[in-house]
């Protein structure tokens, strides 16, 4: 028998089982196919819903931040020039007058960070809340010059502490226990930023301004980490930006208004530092999602809420080519739906409010939802290859799911032109493209990295690409002679 022959008497007798079995329920006019994607349908319906519920409440909000000048913000107090590097930086920090602040730790974990590190210790030296008030404790693991350019950094900052890890043990929620276990016993709150990060000189006092108020039960402030592009901005950089921003300025600030579940982003983020040292990092691919789950289920802890707070802000790079952008999806929805599926059990058990316990199941099933979608996918298409034998319209789950399919789709484009113009200025609709190739694009790094989280029990962290590609800011360098 030739191949061919072979192939073509499969082909017929797996469509001659698949034609019995429908005409078997085509008197009943249902089939398991139409349940099955009508049932995942309205799933992902719930997702446009609720980001369209977000829209809603953002846009009473947004007006009030002043969105172009928030995102027009320029570090007008920082000013990078590489030649300036590791001169005398700004001696008059040493000098501003002493006022008592409480004691603020700044942790960082580093891994092969030598394009930007120089950037994140020159935003450091000219932070004006007093050397004499906070600490920079950074772990670093690198392999390359990364630090040897931090030892050089410690002749100009005085309360910079370095320390250098043989291993990677435990990734980056490792590093940053070891930095839990340096922090000075006076520390009051850390900030966890990433290398790529250039804060403002008045950064800690914007994170401290949330915590005056000891009778409030907040344990972190999230920040607002604004990808700068710079000169290399292509269209992935722009998807990137216009989701990142989209995501702080409408879902977490709906949040915020709403009382919802805030999630912790992994990056420039303030948090009581006795309640770190309680909970710690994990030591999985997303150490920041499983502690956003572990303030929100652990009883014990007298701290417990999270907000975001978009005046407290820092640029950060956006990646700009597709194969690092596609390795920071796989590993964040593996360990994003990996920590989800070890805690989710406790989610529902736990005494918090029903609408909370709702949210929580949405953020964490935000990657794993893209598995519906392909599954969605696949019914439909095997659903089309039966139409010639049980018509689209003897069915009413399989019309519904289509008519349901067809709304989710346009609910999900308006909330995207919406968005553009709710966000001032920066942004339009070829932004929406860029974000929907984008989100295409990395499609299946979200479907492989949802089925590893839901079957592995570990992962490797693979760190997103840097290229420093944040621009010098200013022209004057006064501050730095």
């Amino acid at each position: 028998m030739s191949i061919t022959n072979g192939f073509g008497i499969g082909s017929f007798s797996f469509r001659h089982g698949l034609n019995t079995y429908i005409r078997s329920n085509q008197k009943k006019r249902i089939t398991p196919l139409g349940i099955i994607s009508l049932i995942l349908a309205l799933l992902v319906l719930a997702f446009a819903v609720r980001g369209i519920v977000f829209l809603l409440s953002a846009k009473r909000i947004i007006p009030k931040l002043q969105v172009n000048r928030l995102l027009s913000a320029t570090l007008s107090k920082i000013h990078i020039h590489h030649n300036l590097l590791h001169t005398n930086i700004n001696p008059e920090q040493d000098d501003l007058p002493t006022i008592a602040r409480p004691f603020v730790s700044i942790l960082v974990a580093t891994y092969n960070e030598h394009s930007v590190i120089n950037k994140l210790m020159l935003s450091c030296s000219q932070l004006t809340y007093g050397r004499n008030n906070f600490e920079i404790i950074l772990v670093d693991d690198s392999t390359d010059e990364t630090f040897r350019e931090l030892k050089k950094w410690q002749s100009t900052i005085s309360n910079l502490k370095i320390f250098h890890r043989i291993s990677r043990d435990g990734w980056k929620g490792g590093a940053l226990n070891m930095a839990i276990q340096k922090m000075d016993k006076r520390s009051a709150c850390a900030l966890i930023v990433d290398a790529d990060h250039v804060l403002e000189t008045d950064t800690l006092q914007k994170f401290m301004e949330c915590f005056t108020d000891s009778k409030n039960k907040l344990a972190v402030v999230q920040g607002f980490p604004i990808p700068s592009i710079g000169s290399q901005e292509n269209w992935i950089a722009r998807g990137v930006y216009f989701r990142l921003v989209k995501r702080n300025l409408i879902e977490f600030v709906a949040k915020n208004d709403m009382e919802l579940p805030m999630q912790i982003t992994g990056s420039l983020f303030m948090i009581r530092s006795n309640v770190l040292r309680k909970v710690k990092f994990s030591h999985d691919l997303t150490e920041d999602w499983e502690l956003t789950l572990d303030l929100h289920l652990k009883h014990q802890l007298d701290y417990k809420k999270i907000i975001f707070y978009p005046v407290a802000i820092a640029h950060c790079e956006a990646p700009v080519k597709m194969y690092a952008y596609f390795k920071q999806r796989l590993r964040v929805s593996e360990g994003h739906t990996r920590g989800f599926r070890k805690q989710l059990s406790s989610i529902f058990k736990s005494s918090l409010p029903i609408w909370e316990k709702i949210e929580l199941f949405f953020t964490g099933s935000q990657y794993a939802k893209f598995l519906l979608i392909f599954v969605l996918i696949v019914v439909d298409l095997l659903r089309l290859v039966s139409a010639d034998i049980l018509p689209i319209e003897s069915s009413l789950f399989f019309v519904s799911s289509v008519a349901i399919q067809a709304f989710s789709l346009f609910l999900y484009v308006i909330n995207n032109l919406v968005s553009t113009n709710l966000l001032g200025t920066h942004f339009g609709y070829k932004d929406v493209l860029y974000l929907v190739a984008i989100n295409a694009c990395t499609f299946p790094a979200f479907v492989v990295g949802s089925l590893r989280g839901i079957f592995r029990q570990s992962g490797v962290f693979h760190k997103t690409e840097r290229i420093n590609h944040i621009e010098q800011v200013g022209k004057d360098t006064s501050a730095a002679k």
